[in-house]
């Protein structure tokens, strides 16, 4: 009796696992990409078909990414504006780059539930990105919207717990490289070590960035790349067009608006490009615009079976995030999070799962 009650158990265990796909099989899920509504096309033409354009904009080619880019110019602020007002939920994000190299306050402004007219717009939501390249090799303020300008006296980063309408809604966030002094008392070995990885840190105009909202039911988020910058919820009645909104030199490789897919139950790979330091010298582009490019191909590795960024060595003393899988519930969350000194340690930071 007891020799059958091991065998069952057994048994159970086995189908188990094989359900998990712990024998080979594929235990995660790949999220299926949203539903496409609207992609601006890299050519002006083709583009005011279903976009409003502004003026300041012309096609050009970009030697980092080599193809043909959308570029702005000149003192008028440009613009990209669906034609149509969208109603949510939605994805719409933009792939930028602030060209200019010396001057601050050129950027851009990626929105949703846009009214009025597009020279001077009201927005439900947006998020201004704006470099400042006279302050260190890489420095990028970012600074979420909620409605007018009157609006930001409302926002609190930390409101109460009795608050019903959890916002987690900073005034604005700051992007920069870690080391702008370097002090010549600190130990040569350490004081190089630092001084050659700041060196390698990419200026900001040579970088190129998503901006993406997400508008939910629940909530609506801000993110640049795969850094959260502000979060909603709820997000209150949110109507109108999206559209991008250009000053200064900037450059824009891709603007998508998409429905949101059905999140996988289980276990699925999530993004954490900003939250590790396999930093990409490309940014992700949506699947309906064109594949993943060589460099991404290049940071991404397979840790036992499951797919994740690679750890290269940083420009500066990061924080190293791997992917875990989510709860059935569907909810995902990046664990395993240790901080490394320097460059020459990221390799040693070791994997959770479990």
């Amino acid at each position: 009796m007891c020799e059958f009650a091991a065998l069952c158990l057994t048994m159970l265990c086995m189908a188990t696992s094989a359900q998990a796909g712990l024998f080979g099989g594929k235990w995660w899920k790949e999220q299926a990409p949203g539903e496409p509504i609207a992609e601006a096309p890299m050519s002006l033409e083709k583009a005011q078909t279903d976009w409003e354009v502004g003026p300041g904009l012309s096609v050009a080619d970009d030697g980092l990414l080599g193809r043909k880019v959308l570029e702005h110019s000149g003192g008028a602020a440009g613009f990209l504006r669906t034609r149509r007002a969208v109603q949510g939920p939605y994805d719409i994000a933009a792939v930028v780059r602030i060209t200019e190299e010396k001057a601050s306050h050129h950027g851009v402004t990626l929105a949703c539930g846009v009214r009025g007219p597009s020279s001077a717009p009201e927005w439900d939501y947006a998020l201004d990105a704006t470099s400042s390249p006279t302050t260190g090799r890489f420095c990028l303020h970012l600074t979420p919207r909620m409605g007018t300008d009157a609006n930001r006296a409302y926002q609190t980063a930390r409101p109460p717990i009795e608050d019903p309408v959890r916002t987690r809604w900073p005034h604005g966030v700051t992007l920069s490289d870690r080391y702008k002094d370097i002090s010549p008392t600190w130990d040569e070995a350490f004081r190089r070590e630092i001084e050659e990885a700041m060196a390698r840190i990419p200026r900001v105009h040579d970088t190129w960035f998503t901006l993406r909202i997400e508008l939910r039911p629940d909530a609506v988020r801000l993110w640049k790349d795969g850094f959260l910058v502000a979060e909603r919820c709820p997000p209150g009645r949110v109507s109108g067009d999206v559209g991008l909104w250009l000053r200064g030199n900037v450059r824009v490789a891709a603007l998508w608006l998409s429905r949101p897919a059905q999140e996988p139950e289980g276990f699925c790979p999530v993004r954490i490009g900003d939250a590790c330091n396999a930093g990409l010298a490309t940014p992700a582009m949506p699947r309906a615009a064109s594949a993943r490019t060589r460099g991404q191909r290049a940071a991404t590795a397979r840790l036992g079976a499951c797919p994740s960024f690679s750890p290269r060595e940083t420009a500066t003393p990061t924080t190293l995030t791997w992917a875990r899988a989510c709860s059935t519930t569907g909810t995902r969350r990046a664990t395993s999070t240790r901080t490394t000194r320097g460059p020459s340690r990221a390799r040693s930071t070791r994997c959770g799962f479990g």
